[in-house]
């Protein structure tokens, strides 16, 4: 009888595992809940003006990490007198507790600064700090963002290089990267550098 217990409570535990694991993969399209309203601020990418910077990143999982999501992101700063700066968000599949997401520098002796704040935005004139989303955000299928900035974005987080020069000679030598937090991977889970479309500078 004990060993009958025994195997019971065995088979029980695997059981209770594989539902624990199976909570972490994504759900059958009949088992999804309703999608949520996207927050404010989500709209279609606008028109890139003439002779803007333009530049690409393009997300995917970080090496090592497992994740259902993936994405494109576009980097527009036009020409001076032509407006602010704007990123276009595009993810898709389906990705967890998103907690942040930001513009970063590859530079390790810093550790890999936040050189822009996409998701979600500090308040204007708030200090350089990570905000997080509370509760985090879920979403499946498509979700897509159109984030707008200026130098004085870009400023509070380089105070000591202020201006586009820094961050435009960083965008040219590939060193700026679009960063896509989760709870479970706080480093990143997607993410992905950005590329000029054409060369890094006004035309």
């Amino acid at each position: 009888m004990a060993k009958l217990n025994f195997a019971l409570a065995a088979l029980a535990l695997v059981a209770l595992c594989a539902v624990a694991n199976a909570s972490y993969k994504m759900p059958p399209p009949s088992k999804r809940p309703p999608p949520k309203k996207p927050p404010m601020g989500w709209r279609m990418r606008p028109e890139v003006p003439a002779g803007s910077i333009s530049a690409w990143s393009y997300l995917m999982p970080v090496e090592g990490k497992e994740s259902y999501g993936k994405g494109s992101v576009q980097l527009v700063i036009p020409p001076a007198g032509m407006g602010d700066g704007w990123v276009w968000i595009s993810l898709e599949g389906w990705m967890h507790d998103v907690i942040m997401m930001h513009i970063h520098e590859h530079n390790t002796t810093l550790g890999n600064p936040i050189r822009l704040d996409l998701l979600p935005r500090l308040p204007p004139g708030a200090p350089a700090g990570a905000v997080k989303y509370y509760p985090p955000l879920d979403y499946y299928g498509q979700l897509g963002a159109t984030i707008y900035f200026n130098s004085t974005d870009i400023d509070r987080w380089n105070p000591t290089m202020p201006g586009w020069d820094y961050f435009l000679g960083q965008l040219k030598m590939g060193m700026l990267y679009a960063n896509v937090h989760t709870v479970a991977n706080p480093g990143g889970e997607i993410m992905g550098d950005f590329k000029c479309a054409d060369m890094c500078s006004w035309m």
